[in-house]
C-alpha cells in the first residue's frame, strides 16, 4: 500500500523533483534548506488538521454537536489556508534559486500534478503542452 503523509515519501518526492529539475549540488542545498525550514511547521499543520477531522467526525457519531462541529470546521479551514500560504511561499522560495528553464519545468509540474487532481477535463490542452519556446 502507499502510505500518504509520510517523511519519507516527502523527501522522496522531493528528490524525484530535484531530480526532474537537474539542480546543481548548490541549488540541491538550498532547496533541501528550504524545505528543512518549512516541513516541520509543515507537520504541525497536518497533525493538527487530522484531529480537528477526527473532533469532527466525533461531534457527528452521536446525535451532532453542531457547536463542536463548527469549532472544528472553522479551524481546519484556517489549517487548510495556512497550508496553502505555506506552499505557495515554499514555492516562490523555491523558484527563486531556478534558472529560467528550470523554472518553467517547475512550473510545468506543477500544474501536472494540479490537474491529476480534477479528472480529466482539460481535453483540448495537450496539444498546446511543451511548445513555449
Amino acid at each position: 500500500g502507499h502510505h500518504h503523509g509520510k517523511h519519507g515519501d516527502h523527501r522522496q518526492h522531493m528528490e524525484r523533483m530535484a531530480g526532474h529539475l537537474e539542480l546543481s549540488d548548490n541549488q540541491k542545498e538550498q532547496w533541501r534548506a528550504i524545505h528543512e525550514t518549512h516541513h516541520p511547521h509543515m507537520r504541525e499543520i497536518h497533525s493538527e488538521m487530522r484531529e480537528q477531522r477526527h473532533a469532527l467526525r466525533e461531534a457527528s457519531t452521536d446525535g451532532f454537536d453542531e457547536a463542536a462541529a463548527e469549532r472544528a470546521a472553522e479551524r481546519l479551514g484556517e489549517l487548510t489556508a495556512e497550508a496553502s500560504l505555506m506552499r505557495a511561499r515554499m514555492h516562490a522560495e523555491v523558484r527563486g534559486i531556478l534558472t529560467e528553464e528550470q523554472r518553467a519545468r517547475f512550473d510545468e509540474h506543477r500544474e501536472k500534478r494540479g490537474k491529476q487532481g480534477y479528472g480529466k477535463r482539460h481535453k483540448g490542452e495537450s496539444g498546446r503542452q511543451g511548445r513555449r519556446d
